[in-house]
């Protein structure tokens, strides 16, 4: 099953073990349909989570409750913790308006197909697209000065790259 990362938990709420997810699905979402949470850190890798209960707070921000997390103390071991969900979960329910709503788009540049998008990092000015470009890792800005077009339909995006950017990373 191919997960999606969507946030992390950031802090706990309440006494009954709610916990404060912020995540980039890109709108206010109580993760309605949602089962469980895949739930992953360096220790102990990916658990899933069954989800009890999820609220709408904020854009980007849910509160949840998680099976088995009834206590704040419960609850704090999991805050900074990588929150992930099933990919046809994340294509559900990412607004086409968040950056992470292009993942799995197919970059373009002068007609020529360069990678698809795996990963998506906001930055302050920019969005960094990470691509598997011949077997590396290839980071790719999209700003209004790089990104053409974008054709949801064919989920490409057309882009102007630096000159010698793909160069970097393929030598």
């Amino acid at each position: 099953m191919e997960l999606v990362s969507i946030g992390k938990f950031v802090a706990t709420h309440g006494i009954k073990g709610h916990l404060v997810l912020v995540h980039a699905l890109g709108a206010a979402t109580a993760l309605p349909g949602l089962r469980a949470l895949m739930v992953s850190s360096a220790n102990t890798g990916s658990l899933p989570y069954f989800l009890i209960e999820g609220k709408s707070r904020t854009a980007n921000e849910s509160l949840v409750l998680l099976e088995e997390i009834d206590s704040k103390e419960k609850a704090t071991r999991l805050i900074n913790k990588t929150v992930a969900i099933p990919k046809a979960d994340f294509d559900r329910l990412v607004s086409r308006h968040s950056p992470l709503g292009i993942i799995g788009f197919t970059v373009v540049s002068n007609g020529e197909k360069i990678g698809e998008i795996e990963d998506v990092v906001e930055q302050p000015h920019q969005t960094i697209a990470y691509l598997d470009v011949q077997g590396k890792e290839v980071l790719i800005p999209l700003h209004k000065e790089t990104v053409q077009h974008i054709d949801r339909a064919k989920k490409e995006i057309a882009v102007v790259l630096p000159e010698g950017l793909l160069d970097i990373y393929l030598q």
